[in-house]
């Protein structure tokens, strides 16, 4: 991997602190693939984009690019539903995400949820300054934050408890499912404690 002379660091600084290029329409899409896109069996050259053109008229985007933009979006209602629904499908269906059901604690989700980019770039770089969300451009110093202000993680919720001797049996569900009965069995001199538990649908 190329790394400039002066480290990772001034990389960091510069995308952090420079505006992006605005880009206009006539940049999205290369002349190659506008005036000169080869395709085999066919003896003319296409154009990309009017293709893309023609298949959002087949799929009806056109009742969606006229909507109005809600507000602090970029998208109308209807993209804004569908957009939502897509994320919403595969954040559920994805067992190991991150605050599904029984994949970490309240604790561990809580101190997870104040990480951030700029807290892991604090934490392997040498940059001292940064803003609070990486994403969003600051022209230095405004916005700009000492790395000891950056929320951290506190790993203390990770630390395993001590062993009691007693045989413990977990139970969790697959995302989108519920667990029926008591999620955590002990087993004693008579066996264990409860029945064991069912996954049933929500």
């Amino acid at each position: 991997m190329f790394v400039p002379i002066g480290g990772i660091e001034p990389v960091l600084r510069g995308l952090m602190g420079t505006a992006a290029t605005s880009v206009s329409t006539d940049k999205l899409i290369a002349e190659e693939m506008t005036e000169k896109l080869v395709v085999l069996n066919i003896q003319w050259k296409l154009d990309l984009a009017a293709l893309n053109l023609q298949r959002g008229r087949d799929h009806a985007l056109a009742g969606g690019l006229v909507e109005d933009h809600l507000k602090d979006s970029r998208n109308g209602p209807l993209f804004s539903c569908l957009i939502a629904k897509q994320m919403k499908s595969i954040r559920d269906g994805d067992r190991f995400w991150w605050e599904a059901q029984g994949t970490f604690t309240k604790h561990q989700i809580s101190e997870l949820s104040k990480s951030s980019l700029s807290r892991i770039i604090c934490d392997n770089s040498k940059v001292t300054e940064i803003p609070l969300d990486a994403f969003k451009y600051g022209k230095y110093p405004n916005g700009f934050l000492p790395c000891n202000h950056i929320p951290n993680i506190n790993l203390e919720a990770w630390r395993e408890k001590k062993n009691t001797g007693k045989l413990v049996a977990h139970y969790i569900c697959y995302h989108g499912f519920r667990l029926k009965g008591t999620d955590k069995l002990e087993c004693n001199e008579s066996g264990w404690s409860d029945p064991p538990p069912e996954c049933i649908d929500r």
